[in-house]
């Protein structure tokens, strides 16, 4: 079995202005509506033998980390 991990979070400094400490990398959207995070949500769990998926991110991110996969996958609660 395999458990991908996804890293999320930072301060927003590297790609300023887009991206800031309340609205890291990870939440950026792309040209196709789709944010980073959920991009790499989407092909971790399309890879063989994951029955779940890790997101590690801080404490004012998680709501909005929630948010993003439940619009992707929204019959699915992700666990807390």
């Amino acid at each position: 079995m395999l458990i991908p991990v996804i890293l999320c979070g930072g301060t927003g400094s590297r790609p300023w202005p887009v991206s800031r400490e309340s609205n890291p990398k990870p939440f950026m959207r792309l040209a196709d509506g789709q944010s980073l995070l959920q991009k790499t949500f989407l092909r971790a769990v399309a890879l063989p033998n994951v029955s779940e998926v890790v997101t590690v991110t801080k404490r004012e991110l998680f709501f909005k980390t929630e948010d993003k996969y439940r619009s992707i996958t929204p019959h699915s609660r992700p666990s807390s």
